[in-house]
C-alpha cells in the first residue's frame, strides 16, 4: 500500500535524514518536503498525506502554533514532532494538540531512529526519559466524563500494572483506540467508523478505564510505555 509523507523542516540535512529513516520502513513511500509552514499547507491542500513529521520552529511559524495549524489543515493525518527541545511541558502540550510522537533532536541517533520508526509503524512515541518524568509528576487529570468530550488536560500518573490489553477491549473499541492514538477528535472518529459521536464517547470512556488513564494524553503515554503500535483497519 502506498503511503504519503510530508516532512516540514527548514534544515535540509535533518529533512533528508528523516526521509532516509522512514523510507526504510515504507519502501513504497511517496514523500513531500516543505521548508516552511506556507509551503506545507499548500502541499496539504493538493495531496492526501498520511503522516506529517514537522519541526515546530519554522521561518514563518513558531512553537505550538505550527502544530495547531497543521492539525487544523489535516485533521486525519498522523503528526509527529521533531524538536530541538526536550522539555516535558512542550512534549505534553504537543500530545494535547494531537501529535502522536515527540522526538527530540538532541537525543541519540538510536532514539531518533526509534521514534521515527515507531511513528512509521502506527505507534505512539514518547522519549523514555520524558515518559519517566511524566509518570513521576503524578499530576491529577479530570474525570472520564470531561475527557470524553476531547478537551485535553493534564497528564496523570500511570498505575504500576499494564492494563488495557486488546483482550479487555471489544474489536470496535480497539478501532476507536487506534484512531485516538492517531490524534483524531470524536467527530472524525464517528465519521470514519460510521457510528454516532455519542457512541464514540462511550467507547472512549471504556478505553480510558481499561488503560487506567484519566485523559487522552495519559492514554498516549501509557500506550507509548506499553508499546502499542495500533493502526486503524479503516484508515487509508
Amino acid at each position: 500500500m502506498t503511503r504519503t509523507l510530508l516532512v516540514v523542516e527548514d534544515h535540509a540535512l535533518v529533512s533528508e535524514g528523516i526521509l532516509k529513516v522512514v523510507t526504510t520502513q515504507w519502501p513504497d513511500l511517496v514523500a513531500h518536503q516543505a521548508c516552511d509552514l506556507a509551503s506545507a499547507l499548500r502541499c496539504l491542500d493538493n495531496a492526501g498525506i498520511d503522516v506529517i513529521i514537522t519541526d515546530l520552529n519554522l521561518p514563518d511559524a513558531q512553537g505550538l502554533d505550527t502544530l495547531v495549524r497543521l492539525r487544523a489543515h489535516a485533521p486525519r493525518s498522523r503528526i509527529g514532532v521533531v524538536s530541538g527541545s526536550n522539555e516535558l511541558s512542550l512534549a505534553l502540550a504537543c500530545l494535547r494538540e494531537g501529535a502522536c510522537a515527540f522526538v527530540p533532536k538532541a537525543g541519540s541517533l538510536a532514539h531518533f531512529t526509534e521514534g521515527l520508526r515507531t511513528l512509521a509503524h502506527g505507534g505512539v512515541y514518547f522519549p523514555r526519559e520524558l515518559l519517566a518524568q511524566a509518570h513521576a509528576a503524578a499530576i491529577t487529570g479530570p474525570d472520564d466524563e470531561a475527557l470524553a468530550t476531547n478537551t485535553g488536560a493534564s497528564v496523570s500518573a500511570a498505575p504500576s500494572g499494564r492494563p488495557g490489553s486488546p483482550a479487555r477491549l471489544t474489536p470496535r473499541q480497539i478501532e476507536v483506540r487506534a484512531l485516538l492514538l492517531h490524534g483524531l477528535a470524536n467527530a472524525l472518529i464517528a465519521d470514519q467508523l460510521g457510528i454516532s459521536e455519542e457512541t464514540v464517547k462511550l467507547h472512549v470512556r471504556a478505553i480510558l478505564r481499561a488503560h487506567g488513564a484519566h485523559n487522552r494524553v495519559h492514554l498516549l503515554l501509557n500506550c507509548a510505555r506499553d508499546g502499542l503500535p495500533e493502526s486503524p483497519a479503516s484508515g487509508r
